[in-house]
């Protein structure tokens, strides 16, 4: 979150900022829980931004099976309510696990610019296309 959040003169950015701003500016948001506890929050906002930010607890086996099982449905959903033909994101090249789990929902590298966001660091945009299809898987 601090390498592409754009808000510069606003010093380090809050993540819990950061949160209530995707959610609030989301048509479509998901919180995620195991026992009770949220692991994650996910959501689909304005122009078919798709973004999802976690705890490490998501990354777990039963939450991460949770979380796959589930990505379609949402895919579709976002697709299907709202419209876009494409649903995409800028990912931090260094975000592994994300880059995984959207190549996996068969999301699609569309773009890399090797200087995005507030730190200049490499992004890599994954796009889904309406009707696209599962093209890996994880690994």
């Amino acid at each position: 979150m601090i390498a592409t959040n754009p808000l510069l003169t606003i010093g380090d950015p809050d993540p819990v900022l950061l949160l209530t701003m995707s959610v609030m500016m989301s048509e479509d948001a998901w919180v995620i829980t195991v026992d009770g506890e949220p692991v994650s929050v996910f959501g689909c906002a304005p122009d078919g931004v798709v973004w999802m930010m976690g705890t490490p607890e998501m990354w777990k086996p039963h939450a991460a099976r949770v979380i796959a099982k589930q990505t379609a449905h949402y895919v579709q959903r976002w697709h299907d309510q709202f419209g876009w033909a494409d649903l995409w994101n800028w990912v931090d090249a260094r975000n592994i696990q994300s880059a995984r789990w959207l190549k996996w929902s068969g999301f699609e590298i569309a773009d890399v610019d090797p200087n995005h966001g507030r730190e200049r660091r490499p992004f890599i945009k994954f796009v889904h296309q309406q009707g696209g299809t599962k093209t890996s898987v994880i690994q």
